[in-house]
């Protein structure tokens, strides 16, 4: 059996992976993305720093958390963390972050709870939608 391709890494800053996250954030808020595949994509934000911890940020805060052996940590990450340049996880998180065709996110009112679609402000009420 061949041995695997080996993976390439880059260095990053926490700052700058928090920077890539607020994307997803981004499009998740919008509307763009489902509860589902946002889970899906932020598992693609766990990375490891020079001696093999793993670090993730949380998934809607500029938390970071270490995995110590059972549980997630809150802790000061490190200056840079390895982030994998592997195909798959490439792959999985384009995937995830695809835009679905449907059509414009349906955002319910927070003032009297109407469903709206592509609009900035709600059709009963008028109030203003986030």
């Amino acid at each position: 059996m061949p041995e695997p391709p080996e993976i390439a890494y880059e260095n990053a800053t926490p700052q700058q992976l928090l920077e890539r996250l607020d994307i997803l954030r981004e499009r998740f808020r919008m509307g763009v993305m489902s509860v589902a595949d946002f889970n899906t994509a932020i598992r693609a934000f766990q990375f490891k720093d020079d001696i093999g911890h793993l670090w993730a940020p949380g998934a809607t805060s500029d938390q970071w958390y270490r995995w110590d052996l059972d549980q997630w940590t809150p802790a000061e990450p490190p200056r840079t963390l390895l982030v994998s340049q592997s195909p798959v996880l490439f792959t999985d998180f384009e995937q995830a972050t695809r835009p679905r065709a449907t059509g414009p996110a349906v955002i319910h009112c927070g003032k009297c709870g109407t469903p709206n679609s592509g609009n900035k402000f709600c059709t009963k009420c008028g109030n203003r939608l986030r």
